[in-house]
């Protein structure tokens, strides 16, 4: 699954579901860790005295605002190993998160391709908005203009008419980042700054997710 961060500066907003499936007992990860440091932890001692032990190593180092911490590869530390090294004060272990892909029509994606964008139906016959208050928000004139929001998620196809049809500065998707690669996971990781290379997997480009929720949050219609 290639995890793509994009960033949208929005015409009008709303909320998706969440459509992940996290299995966390069946997909973590052998001998990896992450853990979480205090914001006073001196983080370069910490990961010193990590690779001091046997056969520990550092996969990724986490340095932000929001989360501070070390992503730890051994096959000789635990959980409670972990969480008794001063100055750390949460460890889990990794997991992957897998993207649920239901089966797609053929028939409806002909018939969506066909259509321009251009009409766009009228939403209040059918739209969530009159049940979770934005057609409040939207008739007091808010529309989410200046707003900016990061997707975390399986990249966006850009070039949608939907979304703006294009990329960067005056596009709705005005930034972003891959953060595995095009090749990723059949090939090495090598991140860029296209969160929607023209390589990508198959299987994703019949239902991508990170286009459809982007699509939630800016798209120009209902497509």
């Amino acid at each position: 699954m290639r995890l793509s961060l994009a960033l949208l500066s929005l015409v009008s907003s709303t909320w998706a579901s969440n459509h992940l499936r996290r299995e966390v007992e069946n997909n973590r990860i052998p001998d990896r860790y992450i853990i979480r440091v205090s914001d006073d932890a001196d983080l370069d001692a910490l990961e010193t005295e990590i690779l001091a032990r046997p056969g520990a190593t550092i996969f990724k180092r986490f340095e932000h605002q929001f989360f501070k911490g070390l992503s730890v590869v051994s096959r000789s530390e635990s959980i409670s190993s972990l969480l008794d090294i001063e100055g750390v004060d949460k460890a889990w272990q990794a997991g992957r998160v897998i993207l649920d892909i239901p089966e797609v029509s053929t028939t409806l994606r002909a018939t969506q391709n066909e259509s321009d964008g251009d009409e766009v139906p009228p939403a209040s016959t059918y739209s969530l908005h009159n049940f979770t208050g934005v057609d409040k928000v939207h008739s007091g004139g808010i529309l989410g203009n200046g707003v900016k929001v990061a997707v975390i998620d399986t990249g966006i196809y850009y070039k949608h008419p939907a979304l703006g049809g294009g990329y960067g500065p005056g596009y709705k998707v005005a930034g972003g980042y891959d953060l595995v690669g095009g090749q990723y996971p059949t090939g090495p990781i090598i991140p860029d700054d296209d969160p929607y290379p023209e390589t990508r997997d198959p299987q994703l480009y019949q239902n991508d997710h990170g286009t459809h929720v982007a699509g939630i949050i800016a798209g120009k219609s209902d497509w």
